[in-house]
């Protein structure tokens, strides 16, 4: 019968059972830490669902709506913390807790590198003082000129959505809302822009069909692993 270690190691590079007694203890040990990044089925819905949602950030971003610091770094770290977080196995409500404290000081900090403060807590005050006014004046019926809170919206807007693709999709093996909520907010910005912007709609609705085919797959694999039909690997 063949071991896990046996199936794994000529990827590493070496065999236990083909001639000679092997590697040493250390030589196994740096392989087995390597082990990580060996390519897996997940590493493909990573992939893929992480294309997608950079599909809808990159129109965002192209749009050129106003002065933002990269939106594609917000998406991707919010698509990092939900997918890590997911994989813990511990209460939801504290990896809730947890990604969404991670999240806020994700946007507080693209945002004061931004706009290059004179220091973090006079960064925050200065963030606060604008949105304040802006609110102020949008209470009263006023007129604010002030881009930032726009800005601070779309920051928190992408790094959700990464969130909540990583979260999903390595939490509940659910891809669609992810997808679903990546075109909602493409074609929301693409309702705005000229016909020219339309390219990345076609884009995405092609790395969603790859991306739901590609979970498809997956499920079918489990299904065949809980009812022990051999399947190719």
């Amino acid at each position: 019968m063949t071991t896990r270690a046996e199936q794994s190691s000529p990827w590493l590079g070496f065999s236990p059972g083909a001639g000679g007694a092997g590697p040493s203890a250390p030589a196994q040990r740096f392989w087995a830490s390597l082990g990580v990044l060996r390519p897996t089925l997940e590493w493909g819905t990573f992939l893929l669902m992480l294309s997608v949602v950079f599909t809808a950030t990159w129109s965002v971003q192209s749009a050129g709506w106003t002065l933002t610091p990269p939106l594609m770094l917000a998406t991707l770290i919010g698509y990092a913390a939900g997918a890590g977080l997911a994989k813990a196995r511990i209460s939801p409500w504290v990896l809730q807790s947890v990604g969404f404290t991670s999240g806020l000081l994700t946007i507080v900090t693209l945002l004061l590198v931004f706009l290059e403060g004179p220091g973090w807590f006079a960064g925050i005050h200065q963030i606060g003082y604008r949105i304040g006014a802006w609110a102020i004046a949008a209470r009263s019926g006023g007129i604010s000129t002030d881009a930032l809170p726009f800005a601070v919206s779309l920051v928190a807007v992408t790094w959700f959505l990464g969130y909540v693709a990583g979260w999903f999709a390595f939490r509940r093996n659910n891809v669609w809302i992810a997808v679903a909520l990546a075109g909602v907010g493409l074609l929301t910005n693409l309702s705005y822009l000229p016909s020219a912007f339309w390219s990345y709609f076609y884009l995405y609705l092609s790395l969603s069909m790859l991306t739901l085919a590609w979970a498809g797959i997956l499920e079918r694999r489990r299904v065949w692993e809980q009812d022990r039909i051999n399947h190719p690997t």
